[in-house]
């Protein structure tokens, strides 16, 4: 039993695991948007004719950059340098999607949109009041 979740992150706490549980999602959007670059159309509801193949694809890009951040994050939680590039993933998402909500009016509530702002608030306020357990200065 214990050689089947070896290669889990081996600290105490939640927070790795949601962060695997974050990195794997982004992983499948990534991949959706590199294959099918006009996938991000239903994030951009209001406004989908915007949507271009290189604006899936940078999308894609950038949904695999942070997630592979995120992934690092999980198995060195206790690194600052990781941890703070984490947060910054998590606030550039944030302020993403909620200025493609509220200032560009892109998208609509509901659609795709409120995934990616619900999994940013969480994560931002986990890792903020946890911040002096696991990072250890």
């Amino acid at each position: 039993m214990g050689q089947r979740f070896s290669d889990l992150p081996a600290t105490t706490g939640w927070l790795p695991y949601w962060m695997i549980l974050t990195s794997t999602a982004g992983i499948y959007m990534a991949v959706g948007n590199l294959l099918h670059p006009l996938h991000n159309r239903i994030i951009y509801t209001a406004k989908p004719h915007e949507v271009t193949p290189l604006a899936g694809r940078t999308s894609g890009i950038w949904t695999l950059t942070s997630a592979v951040i995120r992934l690092f994050c999980a198995y060195h939680i206790s690194e600052q340098t990781i941890y703070h590039a984490t947060i910054a993933t998590y606030i550039i998402a944030l302020v993403h999607f909620s200025s493609e909500f509220a200032i560009f009016r892109t998208a609509n509530v509901g659609g795709g949109v409120i995934s990616p702002l619900i999994v940013a608030s969480i994560s931002l306020t986990w890792m903020f009041t946890q911040y002096d357990f696991y990072v250890k200065a």
